[in-house]
């Protein structure tokens, strides 16, 4: 349940926990109205309404020039002659000053992480640094509330977070490993939660959407590759591969191998969770994903051809070589930067910073359908 209905106008009342007190939180206007249990004392708290940063396209839409010289002064002050020559996880700012200068004022609160140390904004703008599992996750979390608020797109989309490849793995060893037993996917597993619609903030369930957004980290290359489960055209299931390094037959054996472990568990948790007597408009008599075969088959996959690639030493994911990478990390950095800033500037929070979980019914673990995935 969302705490404000804005269809209806009602003003609704909930209890969240906040740095370790217990609040009753209330909306009014634009206001939030954090009453502490047990007292009489109220915090007012101003509601920031953008839910997201990425209004505009970050890749092809209008560049705010003076957005980007403002961060690009910021991001540039106190940094090291060198900086270029650190590596990865080194600091790149003068002594102590990595932090910002004034902890309680630039604290950047990106909803599923806080940031304090000016280092992470490098790593993501500056070109030929590594972005982490954080970097990935606070994108697509605001990717994620963009496809779930934005009503002007037809795009109907999710994402999930780099966790989720992790559960993926861990449950394709079990999969693999014949002392498990045949039974390795249950209701209860965390992937078929994803699916449900829990776990993440601003998650929906995935039979509301057309396309789920799955970034998949390539370990041994240090890079990153986007496969998209569509079921858009005609609801057609297929695992969309988004490749933009072509790092010869070896590269491509590690590629297929992790896409083979969605390919094989994902039909077994779209089953199990009900996605399919859920999913509005799917032809089972007539169309060829579904026609004469099982739930539980594999999902095909296609492997996007003809994608710009980057550079072979590039670590700049996704960014083709006729485009200015520099640029496109800056622009996704400093519209993350100054959206949290004026959080911040105009002491507000987000309404719906963080969603809560969809409740979930009660399960009787005696009668809990498992899938036998041999």
């Amino acid at each position: 349940m969302e705490d404000y209905d804005s269809a209806s106008g009602n003003y609704l009342q909930t209890t969240v926990n906040v740095f370790n007190f217990v609040y009753s939180k209330v909306y009014f206007f634009d206001h939030i109205y954090l009453y502490i249990s047990g007292g009489s004392q109220f915090i007012s708290v101003r509601i920031f309404f953008k839910k997201y940063p990425f209004v505009e396209d970050p890749i092809t839409g209008p560049v705010d020039v003076e957005l980007f010289d403002k961060y690009l002064t910021w991001i540039r002050k106190r940094l090291l002659v060198r900086h270029e020559n650190k590596k990865n996880n080194e600091d790149r700012y003068r002594k102590k000053m990595e932090a910002f200068e004034n902890d309680a004022d630039y604290t950047y609160n990106f909803g599923i992480t806080v940031v304090e140390n000016k280092n992470w904004f490098y790593q993501l703008s500056m070109s030929g640094q590594l972005w982490n599992d954080e970097h990935i996750d606070v994108i697509f979390y605001y990717l994620r509330k963009k496809g779930k608020y934005d009503t002007r797109s037809t795009f109907k989309y999710t994402t999930v977070d780099c966790l989720f490849m992790q559960k993926v793995d861990q449950t394709y060893l079990a999969y693999n490993n014949p002392e498990t037993g045949p039974n390795v996917a249950n209701e209860e597993d965390d992937i078929c939660q994803y699916v449900k619609g829990h776990r993440l903030h601003a998650n929906v369930p995935w039979h509301s959407v057309d396309n789920i957004l799955i970034p998949v980290n390539i370990k041994e290359d240090n890079h990153w590759i986007l496969v998209v489960l569509s079921f858009n055209d005609s609801y057609d299931r297929r695992l969309y591969v988004y490749n933009s390094y072509r790092g010869g037959a070896g590269h491509n054996v590690v590629v297929k191998r992790e896409i083979q472990k969605l390919a094989t568990l994902l039909p077994h948790y779209l089953h199990i969770s009900g996605f399919y007597t859920k999913k509005i408009g799917i032809n089972w008599m007539n169309h060829p994903a579904y026609m004469d075969m099982s739930q539980n088959e594999n999902i095909q996959v296609e492997y996007v051809e003809n994608l710009s690639q980057q550079d072979t030493n590039s670590v700049d994911c996704g960014i083709p070589t006729q485009i200015d990478a520099k640029m496109i990390r800056t622009r996704y950095d400093a519209l993350l930067w100054d959206y949290a800033a004026r959080k911040i500037d105009e002491h507000a929070m987000s309404n719906i910073q963080a969603p809560p979980k969809l409740v979930r019914p009660a399960v009787d673990y005696d009668k809990v359908d498992t899938i036998d995935v041999t």
